[in-house]
């Protein structure tokens, strides 16, 4: 009997896997429920969550959690998906919020099932999980544009003795966003502008954290050992399949 509507289910317990499993045919044919980047000038890192393998009605497929740093790639089945004629995308994907993500991101990634009319308030509710949401939320409001600014900016403010004149007290730098504050930020990162910019600063991050770490440390056998920018967005190209993004290019 066909299922009527998909049925989304998050595991208690994930299933960890070696990421090196994965193929690029088989990241291709992923479905991307939705992806977020944390960008950080020394290693971003990138955690996707995906159906694997293709969607055939009445199918149960398994959700996996990929987690994708320079220096270390993760995977994980956190659930599975029993695949119906009809998805309710803002409600069945966010039953994933609960995962352990990190920090605040602030490159989001919708899915392509996911209307776009609806991508603001589905990150919203998503950036309210995170405990560092206030003080992204007060870096991307002074620089909503410039990724590496902020990060400049957040390594001076927690520098105190050595605040910079005339920088502004922080303000609630520590703190889980209201809705109306979280539903501020998704507006503000998706913001095709800013959008386009978190993209190229998280890929010039990816990129620049290898080379930094292979001049600054001589960690060699680190940089030789990392996920390459190459090998990064061959990954990526495969992903974006079923995403939805701004031309960055």
């Amino acid at each position: 009997m066909i299922t009527d509507s998909s049925k989304f289910t998050r595991f208690e317990q994930p299933e960890e896997f070696s990421f090196l499993e994965l193929s690029i045919v088989e990241i291709a044919r992923m479905t991307i429920l939705f992806a977020a980047g944390i960008f950080n000038p020394y290693g971003p890192t990138l955690n996707v969550i995906a159906i694997r393998g293709a969607l055939v009605t009445d199918d149960e497929l398994p959700i996996v959690h990929l987690m994708l740093n320079p220096f270390a790639q993760r995977a994980a089945i956190v659930g599975s998906v029993r695949i119906g004629k009809h998805w309710r995308p803002a409600e069945d994907f966010s039953a994933f919020f609960e995962l352990d993500f990190g920090s605040c991101p602030t490159f989001l990634v919708p899915s392509n099932h996911l209307p776009e009319e609806e991508a603001c308030s589905f990150f919203a509710r998503y950036l309210t999980r995170f405990r560092d949401g206030q003080s992204t939320l007060n870096f991307v409001r002074r620089y909503p544009d410039d990724p590496f600014a902020r990060a400049s900016l957040d390594m001076r403010e927690g520098m105190k003795d050595l605040m910079e004149p005339g920088l502004p007290e922080k303000v609630e730098t520590e703190g889980f966003l209201s809705e109306e504050n979280a539903e501020d930020l998704a507006t503000i990162l998706l913001e095709e502008k800013n959008h386009i910019e978190e993209i190229k600063a998280f890929f010039g991050a990816w990129e620049g954290s290898i080379n930094f770490g292979r001049a600054a440390f001589n960690l060699a056998l680190l940089s030789n050992q990392a996920m390459s920018f190459e090998k990064f967005m061959v990954f990526f190209v495969a992903m974006k399949r079923s995403c939805r993004l701004p031309d960055w290019h």
